[in-house]
């Protein structure tokens, strides 16, 4: 059943038997979908009848986030694959902020720079002390890891051991990953 449209963004209800259809098995109640940018459907979490415009609220919250670039917008979305997304931009405002300030030993660096080092920077994150994964992952020479991670040192610091600082830190970088011209 169509519900009508928000912001160019057609919007419907559906059963768990249309839900299986448009997945293949998935059990939701709530979807949004249309063109501008956005996904074909974006799908809100399972919940009980009584409860659908919550879902429709999350699912509408998922599809504006695609038609940002801030989500993926070439296939369906199922709000339980994009938790992660949602909770990193639920305010947009804390994120840029969050961006800012933990990614800030960036500043001033030329374009490409910054971009190299954010990239190691991640790969850091993931794959904490171990230059060789870290080079296998980046498809570069393990010396090179070993230099640009000794350039993030000095521009991060003893922030580079502290759990929480890292945890911000990979906060910052999912912030400001797909995030449009501009942000």
């Amino acid at each position: 059943m169509l519900l009508g449209h928000v912001g160019g963004v057609a919007l419907t209800a559906v059963g768990e038997r249309e839900a299986e259809g448009l997945l293949g098995g998935a059990g939701v109640t709530a979807a949004s979908g249309g063109a501008h940018g956005g996904p074909a459907v974006a799908l809100g979490p399972a919940v009980a009848p009584g409860r659908a415009a919550e879902s429709l609220a999350q699912a509408q919250r998922l599809a504006a986030l695609a038609a940002d670039g801030r989500a993926p917008s070439d296939r369906t979305l199922r709000w339980e694959d994009h938790l992660t997304t949602l909770v990193v931009h639920a305010d947009p405002v804390a994120a840029g902020a969050l961006a800012a300030a933990r990614l800030a030993p960036l500043d001033g660096l030329p374009a490409a720079r910054a971009r190299m080092l954010e990239e190691t920077l991640a790969a850091w994150l993931a794959e904490p002390g171990r230059p060789r994964a870290i080079a296998a992952r980046l498809h570069l020479h393990p010396q090179t890891v070993r230099y640009r991670i000794a350039r993030l040192r000095e521009r991060f610091g003893d922030t580079l051991d502290d759990p929480q600082a890292r945890f911000e830190l990979a906060l910052a970088l999912r912030a400001r990953e797909r995030a449009p011209a501009g942000s």
